[in-house]
């Protein structure tokens, strides 16, 4: 099968069940995308599957939230300047792109955790740069070969939509509060034996919790996102209708 624009469209809305022309959510997705898979599934993945590494998997939920709330921000910017997707060209794709690169990269944009992404990456920093590199340099060209529309389709169809700013975290993170309060719950089936250990205040508040998790996750302390990860947060989901 060709790739091309109606391709890409049937493969993004059979994969998300979103509509194209939520322009808005398409392009969250597209940017979401660029994270997960510039830097979240590269190098630096090696950098925390370290044992001895200090990016252990609170860190890391701060740090990728985080960088999710950047591209985010920088896209919701350019998208004041863009109209309609179908008629997108390459030149503007490509001013995102630039866009994208100079926000995640920049050495003056301080994480959570304190440092830059060269800063926090270590020995390995030239490989994650080049790594959300090659992604930024293979996204823009699927925009030339085919077209601007059908490289947002194909990244934003293979984005995370359970990660925070994606459509599906809201209804997660609510969840996840919820069943903060309910040990009964299958969720903990799993997991129950956290419950008996130390659960850190910043959990025990539910509702600023709640607040945290929805708009800025990335404030809460590494010790409150540890806890929360070993609670399998990541595999919480919404209850279904």
């Amino acid at each position: 099968m060709e790739l091309n624009e109606d391709v890409a469209r049937q493969i993004f809305e059979t994969t998300t069940g979103i509509d194209v022309a939520d322009t808005e959510t398409v392009m969250h997705l597209f940017a979401l995308e660029i994270v997960h898979a510039g830097w979240r599934n590269g190098p630096i993945e090696d950098v925390h599957a370290d044992p001895a590494s200090p990016l252990t998997d609170g860190v890391m939920l701060r740090l990728n939230t985080f960088l999710s709330s950047v591209a985010l921000e920088v896209t919701d910017g350019w998208l004041e300047g863009i109209g309609d997707l179908q008629s997108l060209t390459v030149d503007e794709l490509d001013a995102l792109l630039v866009d994208l690169e100079e926000a995640l990269l920049d050495r003056e944009l301080v994480l959570p955790i304190g440092g830059s992404i060269v800063d926090v990456s270590g020995a390995e920093a030239e490989e994650v740069q080049g790594r959300l590199l090659d992604v930024l340099g293979a996204t823009h060209e699927v925009a030339e070969k085919h077209s601007a529309l059908t490289a947002v389709l194909i990244r934003a169809a293979t984005a995370p939509r359970y990660w925070w700013g994606g459509p599906e975290w809201p209804a997660k993170a609510d969840r996840f509060v919820d069943v903060l309060g309910q040990p009964e719950d299958p969720h903990w089936d799993r997991v129950r034996h956290i419950l008996d250990g130390e659960v850190p205040a910043e959990v025990r508040d539910h509702e600023c919790l709640r607040d945290a998790l929805q708009n800025h996750p990335w404030t809460l302390s590494t010790a409150a996102c540890e806890w929360m990860v070993s609670a399998s947060i990541e595999y919480v989901r919404p209850e279904r209708d």
